[in-house]
């Protein structure tokens, strides 16, 4: 098949094929010029997973678009026109982009055409003849700069594909439904709705900008948070379609650790009940109930699938909760003590000035899936105001114990029994700093150092994390030697020598045990 055959006018005669083609583009609202469709319809013999194609036709086909160029520069040019160039020259991309792999030279044909299908679609994007085919171009030449291993590149094209989907269907009904010339050009093509498409490609899009900015580490933290935050808003809506409910309540509790970390507790709890939410609705088994000795092996093995998710999402939901009620508890009793001090009441101010003058960052929320779905708190005791008061305090505190013991209790692997112990000796350490009555606060202490023998028998292979244990081991009794202080400047050793000198002996051994622990630490054993 030659270039020439298809691509030039009067070689044939119009056939009742091309006619239907013809009446298809009218009805669809779009219809480019003879010539310039039946070089695009070439164009897409090319795509595919497939690579051995004829590479000189392909250059072929690139020398009789770019003939097109001069034509498509006239102001009176037809976006119908317009569009299917840059169809075309997307589809000699994508060939490119498949042979990349084992020539790199192709690298730069790839780029070539690519940035000509976005040069030719600037400023007209905002249409539903152009958005789809301009969100697949930033998502190709993102994937090029990816491969090419340019991630700040790749992040900023990848940005604007995110910009213009949301400008779009910001105001869908006055563009309309997106069309795929695909469609038109292969009438067996699967007819996906045009909505559909744009959201599967966005999707796409928002999944490698995420990669990018995991690559790219802490800097662009912010960024990552809130594209990560746009992709579950997306993929929620396709839960019931492909079943990932873990895969979606999994990734929500690792943006909500990312939230706790900035204090942006609103935020967090927002991702941690919709989470909870899509575990209750999908994932919702009764673990006492016995399995059905009847039914297929495939039935079975469906059935055994569906607990395994549930038990993992169970899980890491508990622990992410548990989380989020510490952290609330740890930066509460931070800000309290902050609030006592005199000296800090002018820095207070001075910090409210300057976030006063930053401009207003977009909360990242489900307020509508919320609405929707009636998602109301799942604990009511965990808020995302700041505890104020030591009732507020222990309410917090003993949930969140409540959780961690029953989660220890049902035998679970020993990874997550590890990860609870270390949760409670924290639960016990930040719910001490709300305590008033020094001997409360030895006894909270002393929970701690009760907890962490038990993490000893951790697998050397696990280095960072024995070395972490001996670490809390060093400060909680680092701890209670600064507890024990506080207490003995308010004994008198002449009315209670005993006392005193009980005092001085516990200062002395967790004195003695804290250093032992920092040593093991910093010699690393």
């Amino acid at each position: 098949m030659s270039i020439k055959a298809i691509g030039e006018p009067g070689c044939s005669s119009e056939s009742v094929m091309e006619k239907e083609k013809k009446r298809d583009f009218e009805n669809m609202t779009i219809s480019p010029s003879p010539e310039i469709l039946k070089t695009c319809t070439v164009s897409y013999t090319f795509t595919g997973k497939a690579i051995n194609f004829d590479k000189r036709l392909l250059k072929k086909l690139e020398t009789q678009i770019k003939s097109f160029h001069k034509t498509i520069s006239s102001e009176n040019t037809k976006l119908d026109d317009i569009v299917t160039l840059a169809q075309t020259h997307y589809n000699i991309c994508e060939a490119y982009f498949i042979i990349m792999l084992n020539e790199k030279d192709k690298q730069l044909n790839a780029i070539e055409n690519i940035k000509y299908c976005l040069r030719l679609l600037k400023d007209k994007e905002l249409n539903c003849k152009s958005i789809l085919i301009a969100l697949n171009g930033h998502n190709l030449l993102g994937s090029i700069y990816t491969r090419q291993k340019n991630a700040e590149k790749a992040i900023s094209i990848y940005d604007k594909a995110v910009d213009l989907y949301s400008a779009y269907m910001q105001e869908k009904n006055e563009y309309g439904t997106p069309i795929d010339l695909q469609n038109i050009i292969y009438e067996k093509t699967a007819r996906l709705n045009g909505y559909q498409k744009l959201t599967d490609v966005y999707i796409i899009i928002l999944q490698s900008l995420t990669t990018q900015h995991k690559l790219m580490g802490s800097s662009n933290e912010c960024s990552f948070i809130m594209r990560s935050h746009m992709l579950l808003l997306t993929q929620f809506h396709q839960l019931t379609k492909n079943k990932l409910y873990f895969n979606w309540i999994h990734s929500a509790t690792l943006i909500c650790k990312f939230l706790l970390r900035h204090c942006r507790f609103k935020e967090a709890l927002s991702h941690l009940n919709v989470a909870s939410f899509v575990k209750r609705t999908h994932l919702h088994i009764d673990y006492t109930e016995q399995p059905s000795k009847q039914g297929s092996s495939k039935e079975e093995s469906s059935s055994s699938d569906l607990l395994e998710q549930s038990k993992k999402a169970r899980r890491i939901l508990v622990l992410e909760w548990a989380n989020y009620g510490i952290t609330l508890l740890r930066r509460s009793a931070e800000r309290l003590l902050r609030l006592q001090k005199d000296e800090n009441v002018e820095m207070n101010k001075s910090e409210s000035s300057r976030k006063s003058k930053k401009q207003p960052q977009k909360l990242l929320l489900f307020t509508e899936i919320e609405k929707e779905y009636s998602i109301l708190n799942t604990y009511h005791s965990i808020t995302d105001k700041y505890i104020s008061d030591y009732d507020g305090a222990r309410e917090t505190f003993l949930l969140v114990l409540r959780m961690l013991n029953d989660i220890q209790d049902e035998q679970e692997t020993e990874d997550i029994s590890i990860l609870a112990k270390l949760k409670i000796c924290k639960v016990y350490k930040y719910m001490s700093l709300y305590e008033q009555n020094t001997m409360s606060q030895i006894v909270l202490q002393n929970r701690q150092i009760h907890v962490l023998p038990l993490l000893m028998q951790v697998p050397k292979a696990q280095r960072i994390l024995s070395r972490y244990i001996r670490l809390q081991f060093a400060l909680t009794h680092s701890s209670l030697v600064e507890t024990h202080i506080g207490m003995l400047e308010m004994v008198d050793p002449t009315y209670a020598p005993r006392r005193c000198t009980a005092v001085n002996e516990e200062i002395d051994f967790h004195l003695e045990k804290g250093l032992k622990y920092l040593q093991k630490y910093v010699q690393n054993e």
